[in-house]
């Protein structure tokens, strides 16, 4: 099997035609790559959610909601319904949230690193450290 590879008119001037392109764009391409170190470049939060929980009696998640910017903090414990209606935070600077089995509290880790409790009936908020009563089911 022989090629046989011939390098005239079209061919030629296409290449030529690339060639010039590149010259002429390579530059271009290059200088707006730069970035200007005067000017710092603003960087745009990803909004996560995570570790979501679900309540004992599945009618409610709470989950973690991380997604911070220079004008607005969005970030805590939100709870929401599991259709995706009636989301609403409930705690602005908390994470990992956990529900408590009555369903009526959530434990969570405080930006303190303290584990903290909040109490939905009441919307009260205490520490992990203070002393509780429970009342167990026999």
């Amino acid at each position: 099997m022989e090629f046989n590879l011939h390098l005239g008119g079209d061919f030629m001037n296409k290449i030529l035609v690339i060639s010039t392109l590149l010259i002429i764009t390579f530059p271009l391409l290059i200088n707006s790559c730069k970035e200007n170190p005067e000017t710092p470049q603003p960087i745009t939060p990803i909004p996560r959610d995570e570790y979501a929980d679900w309540s004992s009696s599945n009618d409610l998640i709470a989950y973690q909601h991380s997604a911070v910017d220079l004008h607005n903090d969005t970030s805590g414990i939100y709870l929401i319904q599991p259709d995706g209606t009636g989301k609403h935070l409930i705690i602005p600077s908390g994470e990992e949230p956990s529900w408590a089995p009555d369903g009526q509290k959530i434990a969570f880790k405080g930006y303190d690193n303290q584990i903290w409790i909040y109490d939905l009936e009441n919307k009260k908020l205490r520490t992990g450290s203070e002393p509780v009563t429970f009342t167990l089911p026999m």
